[in-house]
C-alpha cells in the first residue's frame, strides 16, 4: 500500500536475501497484506524443499566406473556391428581469415583435458562393460596444406 515499483524490488531484493527464495515481483501486488505475504513465502519455501536437486559431485576413481544407458547401448551396437562407424560425424570446417593454428591446438587440447567423456573408451571385464577413463595426452595438429588446390577439388 502507497509503494512503488522501485519499493517493490527492493522487498524482493531483501526476501532473496533474508528467506532464500526466489519471490516474483507480481506476489507483492497480489498479496498486498504482510499476513499475506508471509503465507507466500511460507509456500514457496515449502515447494522450494521438495524440489531442491541434491549436489552433483565427483564420483571416485577407485573403482569400475559403470557405463551410463547411452553408453551401454553404444557398446551394444559396437558387439553387434564391430568397427561400424555409424555413430561417427565426419564433419570438415572452413575458416576465413587467418588460422591461428596455436591457439587452435591450445583451445582443443584444454577441451581434451577438462573432459573426461573426450578420452573415455569401454572396456570388457568379465562380460561386463565398463568406463575407463585415459589419462590426457596433448593432441598435435596435422597440417596439410590445401592452397595448391583449385576450388572445385576443396569443396568436394
Amino acid at each position: 500500500m502507497g509503494g512503488h515499483s522501485l519499493l517493490a524490488t527492493q522487498v524482493v531484493s531483501r526476501a532473496r536475501e533474508t528467506f532464500e527464495i526466489d519471490l516474483p515481483l507480481w506476489n507483492l501486488f497480489e498479496t498486498p497484506t504482510i499476513a499475506g505475504l508471509a503465507e507466500t513465502i511460507q509456500a514457496i519455501q515449502q515447494q522450494a524443499q521438495g524440489l531442491a536437486a541434491p549436489p552433483i559431485l565427483p564420483v571416485p576413481r577407485t573403482a569400475a566406473l559403470p557405463l551410463s544407458f547411452a553408453q551401454e547401448r553404444l557398446w551394444f551396437l559396437e558387439q553387434l556391428a564391430p568397427g561400424n562407424p555409424f555413430y561417427n560425424t565426419p564433419a570438415s570446417l572452413g575458416f576465413a581469415g587467418q588460422l591461428h593454428l596455436e591457439a587452435l591446438e591450445q583451445s582443443l587440447n584444454a577441451i581434451v583435458q577438462r573432459h573426461e567423456a573426450l578420452r573415455t573408451v569401454f572396456a570388457t571385464v568379465d562380460g561386463q562393460a565398463q568406463q575407463v577413463i585415459c589419462p590426457f595426452e596433448p593432441l598435435l595438429l596435422r597440417v596439410i596444406d590445401l592452397q595448391h588446390l583449385s576450388e572445385p577439388h576443396l569443396t568436394a
